[in-house]
């Protein structure tokens, strides 16, 4: 709410939409504690080269929580 207030919001419908997806997508980037930025870095490049994103789910032998190693 606070950076739609300084940033002056979007101008359409459509601009909201993709206000509102982005946000969602990084705050759940964020609870599984992958890399936002590097994840916006593989979207758009992926995106200019026609290609699909490459998944990010846990790798095998990792937790989901803490990102500590299981036993």
């Amino acid at each position: 709410m606070i950076h739609r207030k300084t940033s002056y919001g979007t101008q359409t419908d459509h601009g909201s939409n993709v206000y509102e997806t982005l946000q969602s997508v990084i705050q759940t980037l964020r609870q599984q504690h992958h890399d936002v930025r590097a994840w916006l870095r593989d979207a758009l490049t992926a995106a200019y080269h026609h290609q699909p994103l490459r998944s990010r789910t846990p790798r095998a032998g990792r937790s989901r929580g803490c990102g500590r190693r299981t036993r």
